[in-house]
């Protein structure tokens, strides 16, 4: 981004902190690597990959980005259901192809009391979503 950012120019990213910082998927990522299995519990990592802040760091100062200044910042997630958040964490994506009828319901079962702290008395899914923003101008 730094090398097609014109001088002046400013260049914006947001990434999810760690997954293993991050409420609701630090909880289950492990569930789906039992459930379904190491591949799909890397694969849910994804997402995460750029959470360490002085990874994060390192990368935009080797992208002529090193004047970046980066914060921190909470924000929620809200599901109407435990079920709609698996449905679109497996089903939306690509552990789409990873995850067969059986093992979802599996997964959906053990989810109950395993993420039940996530859920709310509404029945909604609740956490929140920590995230770095870094913002540099070239």
């Amino acid at each position: 981004m730094g090398r097609v950012t014109r001088p002046g120019g400013k260049v914006a990213i947001a990434v999810f902190e760690r997954w293993d910082k991050s409420p609701g998927y630090c909880d289950l990522i492990p569930l789906i690597g039992e459930v379904v299995g190491a591949d799909a519990a890397e694969a849910l990592k994804a997402p995460f990959c750029l959470g360490d802040k002085e990874t994060l760091a390192q990368l935009l100062d080797a992208g002529r980005l090193a004047n970046a200044e980066i914060t921190h910042y909470v924000g929620t997630v809200l599901q109407p259901s435990l079920d709609y958040w698996l449905d679109t964490e497996i089903g939306g994506w690509t552990l789409a192809s990873m995850v067969n009828p059986d093992q979802l319901d599996t997964l959906k079962v053990q989810a109950r009391e395993r993420l039940a702290g996530y859920v709310t008395k509404q029945g909604t899914v609740e956490f929140p979503a920590p995230a770095h923003f870094a913002m540099a101008q070239l």
